[in-house]
């Protein structure tokens, strides 16, 4: 139980958080997110079709042959389940990538600021 609530927790708690504090300017590109949830979407495909094979699913919400709160209950829940988690996914990466914009364009606003100050 201990490592599962780090696991799934504060692992990505923390990493958000050492994100905004010792992310360095670095100007990401719009559809990097997109790129970020491959793997996540990949995970879920290969569990589903690995778990239709062997009756084993990682989690309980890709087990769409399983009635709640065993399974998700069907494909079409384990469908719209992942969609939106995944639209999460991405929403909470574009806002990311927004915010390391945001640090951009204040740092170059700032270091302009500073430069005109020396004149």
């Amino acid at each position: 139980m201990f490592a599962n609530n780090l696991l799934h927790y504060v692992t990505p708690l923390l990493a958000i958080i050492f994100w905004l504090i010792f992310e360095e300017g670095k100007s990401y590109r719009f559809f990097y997110p997109l790129l970020w949830a491959v793997y996540p979407l990949s995970y879920a495909v290969v569990s589903v079709i690995r778990g239709a094979i062997t009756g084993f699913f990682p989690y309980w919400f890709l087990d769409p042959a399983a009635a709640y709160p065993n399974g998700i209950g069907s494909y079409l829940n384990l469908f719209i389940f992942t969609l939106v988690v995944g639209l999460i996914f991405i929403a909470t990466e574009y806002l990311m990538v927004f915010l390391n914009h945001l640090h951009l364009s204040v740092g170059r606003f700032a270091n302009l600021f500073k430069n005109n100050n020396q004149i």
